[in-house]
């Protein structure tokens, strides 16, 4: 390894970094840690139980009861996203560099890590709602059928495009939601398991009638923004998901139409500093807003827009540290090290997927 540090070395002209700007991380606004506490200082996983719901059923008089069985069922919440960085840099760069190199660097990429962190999550909470909560252009036209292991979907008078990988696809005989993965012409898709990476639901025979929610992408406008909102509040609502807490997370593009609807309502005054440190603009349809521009998606097929309570999604971060290591350590060099370890995993626990929603949208 040869690092160039000269173009940090002052010879006749002062230096300054450019400073690199960040999101401030939202993980901890949108997400809970109920279960980071049993795994920060060992374990790879926390397993979470699920009570088997018991149902009520009637009663007459002198009728002889029949007992329900018990079904416990659990989920793991795993650890398995793991990044470092590590650098060195020579002791004579240290002395003639006018620039703490180590600490300018090793802060950078923690800040780097944040944004990784926040990526990752944003991506992942919008692949794990529950299709019912997806709000964007409905496509159902024709039949189907669907090939069991592979997940291949053919249709019969349909007309499938590319612009359609992403929606949340359901047949009739489905009893649950799959997210389209793969779009090879008018007549085929491929879809797998919410939140996976195969497809677990079964065949399904040829003449299924069918729903894609979230087919395609609205374009939001200032005058139709709020109605957007609306429709995803009462998919929130219609899944019995509470009013307190809730949030959405938009970019500059979805921020500057809000900023022009008139029932958005901004945060103002002593609030300001607050808000704009949490990265919280302000709020609208019962939903306070934050911003990143780290939404999934883009303005051609449309952004993912994830909305919820922190119920909707669990997230645990085991590790997160930056360690220099001395020269005086290293017996065979003058090289002081820098390195940085970040694990953490995430899990919307099947349960909880009816607290989340998206919204697929142009600007």
């Amino acid at each position: 390894m040869a690092n160039n540090l000269s173009a940090l070395t002052p010879i006749k002209y002062s230096l300054k970094l450019v400073s690199l700007l960040y999101n401030e991380t939202i993980y901890t606004k949108i997400t809970n840690t109920n279960y980071e506490g049993e795994i920060r200082n060992e374990g790879d996983r926390v397993r979470v139980r699920t009570l088997g719901k018991l149902v009520l059923s009637p009663y007459t008089k002198n009728m002889t009861l029949v007992a329900q069985d018990l079904v416990p069922t659990y989920e793991d919440l795993i650890i398995d996203q793991q990044h470092y960085f590590k650098f060195t840099v020579d002791d004579i760069d240290k002395l003639q560099n006018d620039v703490d190199t180590i600490n300018e660097y090793a802060q950078t990429s923690k800040k780097d890590m944040q944004v990784l962190i926040d990526t990752d999550i944003l991506d992942y909470m919008r692949k794990n709602v529950d299709g019912d909560n997806a709000v964007g252009n409905v496509y159902n036209t024709g039949t189907v059928a669907v090939a069991t292991g592979t997940g291949v979907v053919t249709g019969t008078g349909t007309a499938f495009t590319a612009a359609m990988v992403g929606g949340y696809f359901k047949a009739a005989g489905h009893t649950t939601y799959y997210l389209v993965t793969g779009f090879t012409n008018g007549t085929t898709i491929t879809i797998t398991d919410v939140g996976g990476t195969a497809y677990t639901g079964g065949a399904i025979s040829a003449g299924a009638t069918y729903v894609i929610n979230a087919a395609t992408a609205v374009v939001l406008t200032k005058t139709n923004v709020y109605a957007q909102l609306v429709a995803l509040r009462t998919k929130l609502g219609n899944k019995l998901t509470g009013k307190d807490g809730r949030f959405i997370v938009v970019n500059s593009e979805f921020e500057g139409v809000l900023l022009q609807a008139p029932e958005f309502i901004p945060a103002v005054g002593a609030a300001y500093e607050e808000a704009v440190k949490g990265a919280r603009i302000g709020r609208i349809a019962g939903f306070e807003v934050y911003t990143s521009e780290l939404i999934p998606g883009n303005n051609t097929t449309g952004w993912w827009f994830i909305a919820g309570t922190k119920e909707f999604c669990s997230m645990a971060l085991q590790i997160m540290k930056v360690n220099i290591v001395s020269s005086d350590n290293d017996p065979n060099s003058f090289m002081t090290t820098c390195k940085g370890l970040l694990t953490w995993g995430r899990k919307v626990f099947a349960g909880n997927r009816g607290r989340g929603a998206v919204l697929r949208a142009t600007i």
